[in-house]
């Protein structure tokens, strides 16, 4: 039985085999990475490129979230500190994104994280840290589902009081604005599941006009 620290060591000869050509394309690619760590695809590819590039788009809220943090730029660094803060944290960023990519691409399984640390640790602490890792995953989910549902219900509010100014936010239609962001990603994501990556080329789509729309007025 083939332990994370043999697979580990299998890395080398799976790049070598994503450049060969027993895997001509991504799927067979991922395949033969799976077949290597002893698991089999389970999960239907359904997403193309621009479904997954609208996914990541409004997952990361690029520009929706600088318009919420402008103030605290402002405030704490200015014109120039928000402009090279701005630059760093992309550096930054893109670092980070480059090394996960990296891991994916030798060990493309939905464990992510929780996996990828329990196949680089050492033998005595594998499975402590892949326990921990997997439990700060179930909690930085519950956190970032809250906080999208926040930042949601946030911006349209925002949007109201931009155009309407006799509109008075109240804490309590914050909070069901949130609940109610949260209950239709969860039916766009259950009941309409089979059309997500179209929905996702739509938001796209959405994504870019809408900051046009929000920029040129």
């Amino acid at each position: 039985m083939r332990n994370d620290r043999d697979i580990a060591w299998d890395i080398d000869e799976a790049i070598e085999m994503r450049g060969g050509s027993r895997a001509k394309s991504v799927a067979e690619r991922d395949n033969a990475d799976l077949n290597r760590l002893g698991k089999k695809q389970v999960i239907k590819r359904n997403f193309g490129f621009m479904s997954m590039l609208g996914f990541s788009c409004t997952v990361m809220i690029t520009w929706e979230g600088e318009l919420l943090l402008f103030d605290d730029n402002f405030a704490n660094g200015g014109y120039a500190g928000s402009v090279y803060g701005y630059i760093i944290v992309w550096i930054g960023t893109l670092c980070v994104f480059a090394t996960m990519g990296e891991l994916a691409s030798m060990a493309p399984t939905s464990g992510g994280q929780y996996h990828w640390v329990s196949m680089l640790s050492p033998p005595k602490v594998q499975k402590l840290l892949s326990y921990v890792i997997g439990w700060l995953m179930v909690v930085g989910w519950q956190a970032a589902a809250a906080s999208e549902g926040y930042l949601v219900g946030s911006l349209i509010q925002g949007m109201i009081i931009m155009n309407n100014g006799e509109y008075s936010p109240q804490p309590y239609q914050g909070t069901l604005l949130l609940w109610a962001s949260i209950f239709f990603a969860v039916f766009i994501n259950s009941v309409l599941s089979s059309a997500l990556p179209k929905i996702e080329g739509l938001l796209l789509i959405l994504h870019v006009l809408g900051f046009f729309a929000i920029l040129i007025p």
